[in-house]
């Protein structure tokens, strides 16, 4: 909606002239973003429930940790009093969370190096996607003008299970490169096996100095909630394609 998208805009640079950082002002305004989308009705129209129907999208959907929807709720209380929603903003609840309790995850510099040049690693990340759910990804369901995806999500309650999501830009140009390289057929973008996956992530831990049993796959999903959370500046613009 463009209304929508005009007060996105406006709001990214009153975040600006808060006196936020860069950092702060992008990721509030993605999880904004992200928000507006999932919710896909006029911001006139916010009410409790979409708040409550989002955390759940983001817990179950995405995968991402308390943390994640605690830094969540600071950008919605943000935006809905920006908006002049002062009393749901007031109301927005704050998931908390115990740091102890967090699962493993892995630095961004570390992730780099694991999916830098792997497509298959680098959407598994950029999409917090489960080792199965990679597999599943279909190339006719794949544009590659937007980087946008069809995922067929393996746990959700309720809801359709299946999403469109929209790859970072170097995820994209990589899953490009790639597919005009090896040509997949239209029913499966990455025509390997789950333990096929695994193992190929098992060996860019090696590859980095990492012990593999110490990791599974799903450190990618949820280093990817933890990079969000922590505001870790997300900077691919040192990334090439392979040569080979």
């Amino acid at each position: 909606m463009q209304e929508n998208l005009r007060t996105l805009e406006s709001y990214r640079r009153y975040l600006e002239y808060a006196g936020k950082s860069p950092g702060t002002a992008k990721v509030y305004t993605t999880i904004v973003r992200m928000f507006l989308d999932f919710i896909g009705k006029p911001i006139s129209d916010i009410e409790k429930m979409d708040i409550v129907d989002f955390y759940d999208f983001l817990r179950e959907e995405r995968g991402y940790a308390d943390r994640t929807l605690a830094l969540a709720g600071w950008a919605l209380k943000s935006f809905l009093e920006f908006i002049g929603k002062i009393e749901l903003s007031m109301w927005v609840p704050i998931p908390r969370y115990s740091v102890s309790a967090e699962p493993k995850w892995l630095s961004e510099t570390v992730v780099m190096e694991i999916v830098r040049d792997s497509p298959p690693l680098a959407v598994a990340y950029d999409l917090a996607l489960r080792l199965r759910e990679v597999t599943l990804l279909r190339r006719d369901r794949w544009n590659p003008a937007t980087g946008d995806i069809e995922v067929v999500r393996l746990k959700h309650k309720g809801r359709p299970n299946k999403y469109m999501l929209r790859m970072s830009g170097w995820v994209n140009e990589l899953v490009k490169h790639y597919v005009s390289e090896n040509n997949p057929p239209p029913d499966r973008l990455f025509p390997i096996s789950p333990r096929t996956l695994q193992k190929m992530f098992k060996e860019r831990l090696r590859a980095v100095g990492i012990d593999p049993s110490e990791y599974s796959f799903h450190t990618l999903r949820h280093s990817r909630a933890t990079h969000i959370a922590i505001h870790e500046p997300v900077s691919y613009t040192h990334l090439t394609l392979p040569t080979h």
